[in-house]
């Protein structure tokens, strides 16, 4: 991801697209989002964590819950389609709980 000023020239926004950059423009991530105390830690799921989730529950990773490729969280780790995002919620009376979501578009 590149956060740049207003605009992008043409030539950059294509150089962009073929390198797999997402350009952001104007003030966007002008804030770190995860430091917002309403937004849990995300982070990309790995391999060997997402196999054992599956085989747990005994489900596909096209039957767990999805996430937009367009949410500002996916954007800002840079995860695509296909990915699993762990996302980490702690409460009073559940203490910490682990969610996971897939990265789908269209969403």
């Amino acid at each position: 991801m590149l956060v740049g000023g207003l605009r992008f020239t043409p030539a950059a926004k294509k150089e962009a697209s073929s390198a797999k950059v997402e350009l952001v423009e104007g003030g966007y991530a002008s804030f770190d989002l995860f430091e917002h105390e309403l937004v849990p830690p995300h982070s990309i799921a790995s391999e060997e964590e997402i196999n054992l989730v599956l085989n747990h529950y005994k489900i596909t990773k096209t039957q767990l819950p999805r996430i937009s490729h367009d949410d500002p969280a996916v954007r800002v780790l840079g995860a695509v389609p296909g990915q699993v995002l762990r996302i980490e919620r702690t409460s009073d009376t559940a203490g910490t709980s682990y969610y996971y979501r897939l990265v789908a578009r269209g969403v």
